[in-house]
């Protein structure tokens, strides 16, 4: 388990399985069956979920709290600038797309009485603009904890040899 761990949350397979699941979930066919299949859908909702905890976990988990899992704080920022631009490219193309994709609300029904095509232009919005505001949150907890750490390693530098720091 150790190893698929390890696995999962090296910083790239963590990007490509946290934005390639959004985007394999948003795949018109692949969205029309889970939408329609229990099972399917139970698993799109749950992957993502899962797959969310594990990637915010190593996104923001302190780097002194990772042990064999740490991750350098400017791959981070990286890793969640890539992810919010991939994330807004979607976004953008669901939005600005002039023909519907996902047709299956024609089945399934809407939960307002919207046109199609603007039901998917919020959708589209939800997936960009929410996606690019934690992305940027992200980013500032990665900031804190740099800054944190420099911080407290200054402070250790500043100690004496031999002396305690509580004096």
């Amino acid at each position: 388990m150790r190893g698929l761990l390890r696995f999962v949350q090296s910083p790239f397979v963590a990007l490509v399985l946290f934005v390639g699941l959004i985007y394999y979930w948003l795949i018109p066919s692949v969205h029309f069956a889970a939408m329609l299949d229990v099972r399917r859908y139970l698993l799109m909702n749950w992957s993502m979920a899962i797959d969310g905890i594990f990637f915010w976990w190593l996104m923001l988990a302190r780097r002194d709290r990772q042990g064999a899992l740490a991750v350098g704080y400017g791959i981070r920022i990286l890793i969640l600038c890539l992810a919010a631009l991939l994330q807004i490219l979607l976004g953008a193309y669901i939005t600005l797309h002039r023909t519907v994709l996902f047709d299956v609300y024609a089945i399934c029904g809407r939960a307002w009485n919207l046109s199609p095509l603007v039901d998917q232009q919020l959708g589209g919005l939800a997936t960009w603009i929410p996606a690019a505001m934690m992305s940027g949150v992200g980013v500032l907890v990665v900031l804190y904890h740099l800054m944190h750490d420099s911080e407290t390693r200054h402070e250790r530098a500043l100690v004496p040899v031999g002396e305690s720091r509580r004096a």
